[in-house]
């Protein structure tokens, strides 16, 4: 065997290709590399996924191709300082880049087609999972975690590595003229293993040719193995896995974060997406009150030259149109702020033109009138002869979601992925006090090694040629004993990870008390929001036969306009209102869900409700 590999060397020697071809073995190119980490990191959080949640959906850090946000800045004209700055792929290229670089992809994840003039609250979710920044920097946590823990994996895989080494020598001094070239060229193996051994293997092979004098060469290689076993500190599989174990349980939280983020995604973008529809039939109220409000002004203009109302009722029309005009103003103001903040939560720019859909309120208020105020709907009070007995809410009448407490409390306990990232904290700290306290102990380790055959270089061009010989090698083994005197860091760093294990558990203890405050709270929120849907419902009817019925009195003689101008102030703060209730209450829906973690959001942005 020796006999050729020393044949093979021979030829190599001659070769200047030799150099060339070893350090382009060891190269990888940009798009090798690129695409290894994105489908190795992918691969780990979809098994990751499919293993938690059951979710087959593939996952992907690439931005999507069908880019809303650039669709508009070009189809409406929007204002940029700079155009290619609208994606990564349309960015000016720097000094020293190169096409190899060019390596960016778009997901396969096309966002389908929306009606920019009538968004409803579905496409505003999507645009959001799309566009948002907050959602797409939570994705790359993700995608972070699962790139650290295939770099731990690599630790306990097969390592290898090569070392190619040439050295042209030239002695000028008298008696020892002589130029010659060595080359030399390592390739070792190593690997750990997870009970903390770690085997290393290297072959080195060397080549020494005089270029004066006689032109003599030699040829050298040698087998080179050893093996180091700790006995005492850093020795057991749980010991030398912690920092695998840990990454892998990052991945894990990470994906539980991205849930708890989706689902406050739901919930963000549907507040803002109704309260911007709120704020626009704020704005159609106040506009319909503007109107009216003109209208008195000139019937009561029309009545005082009829001698038939006086100048002081006239100047308070006047002065309610004036007062209307400026509500009017104000709430057109109000809505198209909160619309700009809208589109900036989708991660649109704030001056595209966008509409939403509006008749979600009143499909919202169908369902509610329809699930809350049933016919058997409770008395607010009892009248008795010497005392009126109010009569608290319940949950009686109420909607799908109005549970009682106990049932929401142990869904959440049982759902909340932020609560069970909290509980395997608490573990976590336990697994670091196991590691602080093989830290205290001495390193002990068993070593021992074998080496056969050897190296030529310089003067060995004249010697012969050598080579392993598996018969007669060098055996080596013993202890190698690190006994630190000083052992202050590591003490402290055991004391103070008792001190985490407890902030770890107060942090669970706290969220866990938390969940349960904010459940209590949402359960109320649910009934008061019911309730005041119910009372607003009966203060609208009962603001618009009020309105009819002072019209019909003023132009009958029996009421001051003042009468009709409060009237209709009242109806409009009523429907402002109701409009009110029936957005906070739908909220309180979506709220409750996510207290309990059982809101279902895919990665597109769709919402599966708990009762849907």
């Amino acid at each position: 065997m020796y006999g050729m590999l020393r044949e093979y060397l021979h030829r190599l020697k001659y070769s200047p290709l030799l150099a060339v071809s070893l350090v382009i073995s060891g190269c990888n190119s940009a798009k090798e590399s690129y695409n290894y980490s994105d489908s190795t990191a992918t691969n780990l959080i979809n098994e990751k996924r499919q293993e938690l949640l059951k979710s087959d959906e593939p996952f992907t850090v690439s931005p999507i191709e069908d880019d809303l946000r650039n669709k508009l800045i070009q189809t409406q004209n929007l204002l940029v300082k700079d155009p290619q700055y609208a994606n990564s792929r349309t960015l000016e290229k720097p000094e020293h880049w190169q096409d190899e670089l060019d390596l960016i992809t778009t997901s396969e994840h096309q966002l389908h087609e929306v009606n920019l003039d009538n968004l409803t609250l579905n496409e505003s979710l999507m645009i959001a999972a799309a566009h948002s920044r907050d959602y797409q920097k939570i994705k790359e946590v993700i995608f972070r975690a699962a790139m650290s823990l295939d770099m731990q994996r690599e630790d306990f895989r097969n390592s290898y590595a090569g070392l190619y080494d040439t050295l042209l020598t030239s002695n000028q001094n008298p008696g020892s003229n002589r130029t010659g070239i060595d080359n030399s060229f390592t390739a070792s193996a190593t690997r750990k293993l997870k009970s903390g051994a770690s085997l290393t293997g290297k072959i080195a092979f060397d080549i020494t040719r005089i270029l004066s004098t006689g032109k003599a060469s030699s040829t050298g290689v040698s087998f080179d193995s050893s093996v180091n076993i700790p006995l005492l500190s850093g020795s057991g599989e749980h010991i030398v896995t912690e920092d695998l174990t840990q990454a892998e349980r990052n991945l894990i939280y990470a994906i539980w974060d991205f849930e708890k983020i989706k689902r406050s995604l739901v919930v963000t973008t549907a507040t803002s997406f109704l309260s911007v529809i709120q704020l626009q039939d704020k704005m159609v109220n106040a506009e319909t009150n503007y109107r009216s409000a003109i209208s008195s002004a000139l019937r009561a203009r029309r009545l005082a030259e009829a001698g038939r109302l006086p100048d002081n009722q006239v100047s308070q029309a006047v002065q309610r149109e004036l007062d209307g005009r400026a509500r009017w103003i104000n709430s057109e103001k109000s809505y198209l702020s909160r619309l700009d903040s809208f589109k900036l939560s989708l991660g649109l720019p704030t001056d595209s033109e966008i509409n939403l859909k509006r008749d979600i309120l009143a499909k919202l208020s169908t369902d509610f009138k329809k699930t809350l105020n049933p016919k058997d709907v409770q008395q607010d009070y009892i009248k008795s002869e010497d005392d009126i007995k109010l009569i608290k809410p319940t949950r009686k009448g109420g909607g799908p979601y109005e549970l009682t407490e106990k049932e929401a409390i142990e869904l959440a306990l049982s759902k909340r992925l932020d609560l069970q990232t909290r509980h395997s904290r608490v573990v976590d700290a336990q697994r670091k006090i196991i590691i602080a306290r093989d830290k205290l102990d001495p390193k002990l380790n068993l070593v021992g090694g074998y080496k056969t055959g050897g190296s030529r270089s310089g003067a060995g061009a004249y010697a012969d040629d050598i080579g392993p010989d598996f018969s007669h090698g060098i055996y080596t083994a013993g202890l190698d004993a690190d006994l630190p005197w000083d052992k202050n860091s590591e003490m402290h760093s055991f004391r103070q990870s008792y001190l985490n294990l407890e902030s770890a558990l107060r942090n669970y203890q706290e969220l866990e008390d938390t969940i349960k405050l904010q459940i209590r709270e949402r359960l109320r929120s649910l009934i008061q929001n019911r309730q005041s849907f119910i009372n607003q419902q009966n203060a609208v009817a009962l603001a618009e036969r009020r309105v009819d019925s002072t019209n019909l009195f003023l132009q009958a003689g029996r009421v001051a306009i003042r009468d009709l101008l409060d009237a209709q102030d009242d109806l409009v703060e009523a429907q402002d209102s109701l409009t009110s209730s029936i957005v906070s209450y739908r909220l309180s829906e979506l709220a409750i869900q996510r207290g309990m973690g059982t809101l279902m959001v895919n990665d597109n942005g769709l919402v599966k409700e708990m009762y849907e």
